[in-house]
């Protein structure tokens, strides 16, 4: 997966369609890292919906509990996989963190992808 944007907290990745995204973040004041699927596009809600509606199946894929975040107005609906308590700050649980979003981009993606193309 090659990065779209690069930000100082967050990288975006596309998959191949407008409006879906997939971002890898992390935040070092609330002591987090994560993943996320950005819904968003001119139909973004039923869409976001149609993915809320199989949560069970992609918790179950991905082995994990995800959190969600509906749409409002024009923002995108967020589909997220958290990890919490992680010190950014200590070098030597980087490559712990890196594999970590890495492994779980790959179950994103994986889980996600053909979900996204069929809408």
């Amino acid at each position: 997966m090659k990065p779209d944007k690069m930000k100082p907290t967050y990288l975006t990745f596309s998959l191949g369609r407008s409006g879906p995204k997939y971002s890898a973040m992390q935040n070092v004041d609330n002591q987090y890292i994560g993943a996320r699927l950005y819904v968003s596009g001119r139909e973004s809600r039923k869409h976001y919906k149609r993915l809320v509606e199989q949560r069970k199946s992609i918790e179950q894929e991905l082995g994990m509990l995800l959190e969600r975040s509906k749409s409002f107005g024009r923002s995108p609906g967020r589909i997220t996989l958290r990890k919490e308590m992680t010190n950014l700050t200590d070098a030597a649980n980087w490559l712990n963190q890196f594999e970590w979003l890495c492994m779980n981009l790959e179950k994103f993606d994986k889980v996600f992808r053909p979900r996204i193309l069929e809408i």
